[in-house]
């Protein structure tokens, strides 16, 4: 199961000791966010998600907020 959890800072130090308290590999921390960044990938792939540059998206926008002045 995969949990995400804010921890306010004044609670940190608490939250560490319990971490550190449980046993070995029954709490895993991912280092780095590869993980999600590819699941979020092969979703975009799989339903074909239309994508736009940045620019190109920024002209549209301008386009219709002039098109109401």
């Amino acid at each position: 199961m995969i949990i995400n959890i804010n921890i306010q800072d004044e609670y940190l130090d608490s939250f560490y000791s319990y971490i550190e308290s449980m046993p070995k590999g029954a709490i895993v921390i991912p280092s780095s966010l590869d993980d999600e960044i590819l699941k979020r990938v092969k979703w975009y792939k799989k339903n074909k998600s239309k994508s736009v540059s940045f620019s190109s998206g920024l002209e549209e926008l301008r386009e219709k907020v002039i098109a109401k002045i």
